[in-house]
């Protein structure tokens, strides 16, 4: 499943991909690792061939929940105070970006992923 946060922030555009069953990346069986590895070379082609995104940034954090998450932090194209820097930390820094450019920013992502097999919903994150 593919989240956000509800809202823009100071990068255009952070996403987080889960899975449906409450499982942490070291118990994905292979082709559950086969999965995530197409997705997320998917994920980070899409969003970083957005116009106004430089690179995408993938983590993933969490100690102690076997619940996946990894996120997806996109960085603003020709910030170059930003260049080298984990773009997680600039997120709340930077004020939010326009609601309409991230909403459109959601749709396309959401719309291309589901052309390789996936449902165009952006969720939000709980």
């Amino acid at each position: 499943m593919l989240t956000h946060a509800g809202q823009p922030s100071g990068l255009p555009l952070v996403v987080t991909l889960s899975t449906r069953e409450h499982l942490d990346m070291g118990t994905l069986d292979d082709e559950l690792a086969s999965q995530l590895g197409r997705i997320t070379n998917r994920l980070v082609r899409i969003i970083e061939n957005l116009p106004h995104v430089g690179r995408v940034h993938v983590n993933r954090w969490g100690d102690g929940g076997s619940h996946f998450h990894l996120w997806f932090f996109a960085r603003t194209a020709r910030l170059t105070h930003v260049l080298g820097s984990p773009a997680a930390e600039w997120d709340g820094i930077l004020p939010p970006g326009p609601d309409d450019v991230w909403r459109a920013d959601l749709h396309t992502v959401a719309t291309k992923l589901a052309n390789w097999g996936g449902t165009p919903s952006m969720g939000r994150s709980t």
